[in-house]
């Protein structure tokens, strides 16, 4: 993944109204049923704000990334599984999602998205998370 000048500036400019330490989160995602198609990930902070967000190429079907660069806080992570690469997460005629996704701590997903507050877990050291890939069948 290439990083551009302007991505790279502007999170030296913007870190520095942070103070440090600086963590590492490093994350899996496991349950991967088609290795294809791209992951849609996002990084959020407490409030709901991205931190960061990416796409990486599925080759496994369990993989592994990292987020650097974050302050003590609490943060959720948020996945779909873009098997067709069409930019999208795809649903049946009822909105369901027919592609699969994950939430940091797993919540319970019944109608809709979890609440953020679910998906929210503590980052004050270097951090190891696993999330599932789960899909939905009717």
């Amino acid at each position: 993944m290439k990083l551009s000048p302007l991505y790279i500036l502007s999170f030296l400019f913007f870190s520095s109204f942070s103070s440090g330490p600086w963590y590492t989160l490093k994350a899996s995602i496991h349950g991967i049923e088609n290795i294809k198609g791209k992951m849609a990930i996002q990084v959020l902070k407490d409030d709901g704000e991205v931190h960061s967000e990416f796409w990486l190429p599925v080759e496994s079907k369990e993989m592994s990334f990292e987020v650097n660069g974050l302050v003590s806080g609490n943060y959720a992570v948020k996945f779909f599984h873009d098997e067709n690469n069409n930019g999208k997460m795809d649903t049946n005629w009822m909105g369901v999602p027919i592609e699969s996704f994950g939430f940091s701590n797993d919540p319970r997903v019944t109608f809709g998205l979890p609440d953020l507050e679910e998906m929210l877990f503590p980052i004050n050291s270097e951090t190891e998370i696993r999330i599932k890939a789960r899909k939905f069948s009717l």
